[in-house]
């Protein structure tokens, strides 16, 4: 008999597969074991890791010698489902049920588990009221789902005790839907609900409704009782701090919640708890009930009048006993966590619990673990409206870490990396507030070094932190359970029924046999969930065959489930940039299952003001619409590798402040991803423009420009999608001359370099991160020969300037849109030189420059939603840069985090508003909705 730890060198692998093209794999996968020395323990383990893949129908082995034979029948896929019934009930029902979608692997155990359930619950466990049959074809499997409405219980009829009158009838009228419907427990239960809610509006805060169930051979009778209880009415009086509709349902809570009945010293107390809980005492209520009877029934009314106390003003604020730490520190915990009340000067007994707590946490964290922090003393003044507070504390002994112990790490770099990572530190004060933390953090260390199962071998936490009262003093204790070290080894696939699998692996970024943890593995889903194609993603590590005594395979299960990839959008609306619009788009995601996607979109919007255009267009009042024709193609691997390539054609008309254009534009790149902090990037652009309805002759013409634009990447952020902490870098330079395929006239040469710098900058300061972000821009035109005519003298533009043999397009020109977007601002008012020129209206023959800066305190109120305030200072310059130009703007900023980028709500105010010409100044702010990347 084989020693299931004895390892043998297996000569012979044959595989017998019935299940057609996927037996490939499944073949390949086992057959790579021959010649490899493996153990018989290490050979189950594999197999039983294998076989919590959804494919496998039945899985037979067996091990003569040296010889492995394997015989392995897979599941069919699905490729149809069809459902015959004529109750329509049931249709939906079933179709709920069942767990089945084409695409999917068939098992018919699992599949005949959920048969049995929906018999029991909907056909009295009649095998021959719901039944199926299967068919294979070329494609796979077709299901055919047959189920009969013949011998199914149905209401036929129900009672209602407890009622009478209109009540009766509308209740009658809300369980009526349930006639001659099949008979289902889910479905009375949502009627008896909805009936609860009824009562509920109505005053019957204490109605309870009940059912019973009578039934034949295929008829069910229902019969409802309901206890009504007492019916509430409430009337308040002279009450500012709340409304009606607050203090009622506060009582609604005490009746429903608590299942008392509503006294008159309950509805006092609770009124004044309420009134309390405002700051505002000495508040006087005083109840008086009455009986009221309408079409319904009677009821209780209760009229409250409330006198409202006042404000009591806090006098003084005393700290008590405390000697090691300066009344000073404890003055500011106070100020840092008043309420609004408190930092105005009024007693808040709510927040002075919050400020309780707070001093004792300071304590704690200054090693003073056993000191006493009592609620406060409030004593109040003879005339009741002032009031004075006292924290009494009785402080201990300050406790100093002694020693921190870290066993189980035999590595004494590993050991050094826990140490430094922990906050508490040798001969500091013990904080026992970041305990919790030191052990999570020194956890992650050890797992993030490749021990993915570390775990603590003592987690008794008298044990962890003991304590030495004689000598004051705290050793912490962190004994550690390694277990071997990790390295990827297989990757199990399912619940992708259309991508394929090579598209889930590849995102692991990571080859066979390389050290893997828990962090590497997040970082994985977190990739796995930004490609747009599943809505849900879970991971399951299982432990795989032993590399040596210290190390060990880890294999995976990646569970997903896939979104809808394909989606068509018709989206009609108004924009404050663009006027009125309408847009249409058709995507065509994950083609052929391999995260391909093919996107066709087209605009058309009128704007509805000439404020953008020039004086001279702007007179001529002409109404044109623009539009936009798009096709974007994008391969995520090309040619199998990790870069991503995409080819994108688009075509638009579009209005500018000097000139309309039609733009045709071609542009293919490639992106490849260096480490997981750098990215490069390589982008091609051939357009095509006729410029035409120019205010300037030079305006007026074609244009031809090809270039080529690298740029580099480098993200040091924390969190690409909510960044708390960290950098981010990009620098693109665009070069745009005849070699790339630019136009190269006698008149007109199109030779240009355009450089641009974004920097992104996160600070975290408390709960706030300071986000800041730095745009610098120049652009420089090297065709800078001047043109004379036949005669030899120097051809002027309309300004009086030398023409030049190139210039910058207008549409290459620099300006404040998009990701640059000067908030607060429009791009007409964004967009102007320090003259007030719009850059539209300008030649760029020498120089252009781009300054955009942002500045924003945000406060995330969640994982997806941030609010912050915002300074923005930027302008476009021509020929020189002045810094002390800058047009400037604040505001309010909401930002809803998604997986693409933040979907920005921003109100700005420009802080300088200039003046035109015509006396008029620019408007007051602007409020703008954006994708943000920022």
């Amino acid at each position: 008999m084989t020693s299931l730890g004895h390892a043998i060198v297996l000569d012979d692998v044959v595989v017998n597969c019935s299940g057609g093209s996927a037996c490939k794999s499944v073949v390949d996968k086992f057959v790579s074991l021959k010649g490899k020395n493996i153990s018989t323990k290490e050979l189950y383990r594999k197999i039983d890791f294998e076989l919590n893949n959804s494919v496998y129908q039945s899985f037979y082995f067996n091990q003569t010698g040296q010889n492995l034979n394997i015989h392995v029948v897979l599941k069919e896929k699905i490729a149809d489902i069809v459902y015959k019934g004529e109750d329509k009930f049931l249709l939906r029902r079933v179709m709920e049920e069942i767990p089945l979608k084409k695409g999917s692997y068939f098992s018919q155990k699992e599949f005949e588990k959920v048969l049995a359930k929906i018999r029991n619950q909907y056909f009295d466990n009649n095998d021959a009221l719901l039944n199926y049959r299967t068919t294979s074809g070329p494609e796979g499997l077709d299901i055919h789902i047959i189920f009969s409405s013949k011998g199914l219980k149905k209401i036929s009829s129900f009672s209602v005790e407890g009622l009478k009158g209109s009540l009766s009838a509308n209740v009658d009228s809300i369980l009526e839907e349930l006639i001659n419907n099949t008979w289902e427990t889910n479905a009375i239960r949502r009627k008896i609900e909805e009936v609860e809610t009824f009562l509920d509006e109505l005053g019957y805060w204490e109605a309870k409704v009940s059912h019973t169930v009578s039934d034949s051979k295929d008829r069910v009778a229902l019969k409802f009782s309901i206890s009504l209880g007492k019916r509430y009415a409430f009337q308040f009086q002279n009450t500012t701090y709340f409304d009606h509709y607050k203090l009622t349902r506060e009582m609604k809570k005490l009746v429903k919640n608590q299942n008392v009945r509503l006294t008159e010293d309950l509805i006092i107390q609770k009124i004044s708890d309420l009134y309390k809980d405002k700051g505002v005492f000495y508040t006087d209520v005083s109840v008086r009930k009455a009986r009221g009877v309408d079409s319904l029934s009677p009821y209780e009314v209760n009229f409250i009048n409330v006198k409202e106390g006042q404000r009591v003003v806090l006098s003084e604020v005393v700290f008590s006993g405390n000697r090691e730490i300066p009344t000073e520190d404890l003055e500011s915990v106070y100020r840092k966590y008043s309420s609004t009340l408190l930092s105005r000067g009024y007693l808040d007994i709510k927040a002075l619990e919050t400020v309780t707590t707070k001093v004792r946490e300071h304590y704690i964290s200054k090693g003073f673990v056993f000191s006493s922090i009592e609620d406060p003393i409030i004593i109040f003044g003879e005339n009741g409206r002032e009031s004075f507070v006292t924290f009494k504390i009785t402080e201990s002994s300050k406790y100093l870490v002694s020693r921190i112990n870290i066993k189980g790490i035999r590595e004494k770099s590993l050991r050094e990396k826990v140490y430094q990572a922990l906050k508490s530190k040798v001969g500091q004060e013990f904080n026992v507030t970041i305990v919790d933390e030191d052990l999570k953090t020194a956890l992650e260390v050890v797992r993030n070094e490749g021990y993915y199962f570390a775990a603590y071998a003592e987690k008794n936490p008298k044990k962890i932190i003991q304590v030495s009262n004689a000598s004051k003093s705290i050793n912490i204790n962190l004994s550690f359970n390694l277990g071997r070290k990790s390295f990827l080894g297989d990757l199990i696939v399912t619940g992708n029924l259309e991508t394929k699998d090579i598209v889930v692996k590849r995102e692991i970024r990571l080859d066979k046999g390389k050290l893997i943890t828990p962090k590497l593995m997040n970082e994985y889903v977190g990739r796995l969930r930004t490609l747009g194609l599943f809505a849900r993603v879970d991971i399951t590590p299982f432990l795989g065959n032993k590399i040596n005594e210290n190390s060990s395979y880890l294999n995976f299960i990646i569970k997903v489930k896939e979104k809808n990839f394909n989606k068509a959008e018709i989206a009609p609306g108004f924009r404050t940039d663009l006027g009125y619009k309408i847009s249409s788009s058709v995507s065509f995601n994950n083609i052929a299952g391999m995260n391909r996607s093919l996107v066709a979109k087209i605009q058309t919007n009128l704007r509805n003001s000439y404020s953008y255009l020039d004086d001279r267009r702007r007179r001529d009042e002409n109404d044109r619409l623009e539009w936009l024709a798009q096709v974007k193609y994008i391969e995520p691997y090309l040619f199998g590798t990790s870069v991503e390539w995409d080819f994108g054609v688009k075509y638009q008309r579009k209005r500018y402040s000097g000139f309309d254009a039609d733009i045709l534009s071609i542009s293919p790149s490639l992106s490849k991803q260096l480490t997981d902090k750098i990215t490069a990037s390589l982008e091609y652009e051939y357009d095509v423009i006729r410029q035409y309805d120019a205010t300037q002759e030079e305006d007026d013409d074609r244009f031809k420009i090809g270039s080529i634009t690298p740029s580099m990447t480098f993200d040091f952020r924390d969190d690409p999608t909510a960044p708390t902490k960290g950098a981010w870098f990009n620098l693109s330079w665009e070069f745009a001359n005849p070699y790339f395929a630019s136009q190269d006239d006698d008149d007109l040469s199109i030779n240009y370099n355009r450089a641009i710098a974004r920097n992104y900058f996160y600070f975290p300061v408390g709960k706030i991160v300071l986000a800041s972000s730095l745009t610098l821009g120049m652009e420089k035109n090297f065709a800078r020969d001047g043109l004379f005519d036949s005669d030899g003298n120097a051809v002027l533009d309309s300004d009086g300037e030398q023409k030049t043999r190139g210039f910058i397009p207008s549409l290459k020109v620099f300006r404040l849109s998009g990701r640059d977007l000067l908030r607060g601002f429009s791009d007409d008012e964004s967009n102007v030189l320090i003259d007030g020129t719009d850059v539209s209206d300008i030649i760029v023959r020498n120089t252009a420059y781009l300054v955009n800066f942002k500045l924003e305190p945000r406060y995330y109120l969640s994982d997806n939603s941030v609010i912050a305030l915002f300074f923005d200072a930027g302008r476009v310059f021509n020929d020189s840069v002045r810094f002390f130009d800058l047009k400037t703007s604040a505001g309010l900023s909401f930002k809803v985090l998604t997986p693409v980028g933040s979907l920005d709500f921003d109100y700005g105010v420009k802080l300088h508003r200039e003046r035109f010409d015509n006396g008029s100044r620019e408007s007051f702010g602007r409020f703008h909705l954006s994708i943000g990347q920022f």
